[in-house]
């Protein structure tokens, strides 16, 4: 029952697309409080708020349209027309290769993960490591353009002035909105994005390499503030890597049948801080 092909597409595509919706309402909404909140106040919060809606929008749409199943479709043609088209269109707002980095290199992270063939996770960061790129990020303006994963490929000149041209008259508008404080949040909030990313590959993948399947090296976290730092249940990675055609709203339920057909000696390595589920689906 998890499986996407056995989900209604009209009522999969209107989850999706409100949610989308409701995401770029809640910017808008950040936006608008700026003129009335203290910049003192509002920079911090606005960094962290815009930054998980920035990584909202990567979850649901680039990576869910990475495995066809951002929008469905009954003709497979347009299904992944509709994908590609909508993982081009945010990907462009970030900066992103989507064809390359995610229709192409994630297909290659679930089949490879952690090894050099990986493009996404094959190289995984020491702890002194980690801790210099949390510092340059918290610290140096526009850093966050040195850790896009997809500088490594040709066409990023293009991808670069296409990016500052949706950038540019977006910052303008809310400049215009919200006074300089709203730009300037939604810059910092660009370098939230970059440290949830930092987060989630060590959570999601940090230390597993040395395991001898790449199916085995993932795992699933949990912690008080995974609406935040983790949307549309990413945290639930051990479940999409054991199978990757299940959507985000049936990973908990999936990882309910998970928990009770895995040995209870090794539960505490792949479900971190897990809590109990209720399973709905008979």
């Amino acid at each position: 029952p998890f499986h996407v092909k056995n989900q209604d597409p009209r009522a999969h595509n209107l989850r999706n697309l409100a949610a989308v919706g409701a995401m770029l309402a809640g910017g808008i909404g950040v936006l608008l409080a700026a003129p009335v909140v203290p910049a003192a106040i509002y920079l911090p919060l606005a960094a962290v708020l815009l930054g998980s809606i920035y990584m909202g929008l990567f979850v649901l749409v680039i990576h869910e349209a990475s495995h066809d199943m951002f929008l469905l479709h009954s003709d497979r043609s347009k299904l992944r027309g509709l994908n590609r088209l909508a993982g081009n269109i945010v990907g462009a707002i970030f900066f992103t290769d989507y064809i390359r980095h995610w229709e192409q290199g994630h297909a290659l992270h679930h089949t490879k993960t952690l090894m050099p063939e990986d493009p996404q996770d094959g190289k995984q960061d020491g702890l002194r490591s980690l801790r210099r790129t949390v510092a340059i990020l918290l610290t140096v303006p526009f850093s966050f353009v040195a850790y896009n994963p997809s500088r490594r490929y040709d066409g990023h000149l293009k991808r670069s002035l296409i990016g500052v041209a949706i950038w540019a008259p977006t910052l303008l508008v809310a400049g215009a909105i919200g006074g300089w404080s709203a730009p300037v949040g939604m810059l910092m909030g660009m370098h939230v994005l970059a440290l949830l990313n930092l987060i989630k590959k060590v959570r999601e993948h940090g230390g597993m390499e040395h395991l001898p399947h790449p199916g085995l090296r993932s795992r699933t976290w949990f912690h008080p503030f995974a609406a935040l730092l983790a949307p549309f249940n990413l945290n639930y990675h051990f479940e999409h890597h054991a199978h990757q055609k299940v959507p985000w709203y049936n990973l908990p339920d999936y990882h309910a049948v998970c928990r009770d057909l895995m040995p209870a000696d090794v539960q505490r390595f792949y479900f971190v801080n897990a809590r109990p589920v209720q399973l709905r689906h008979p």
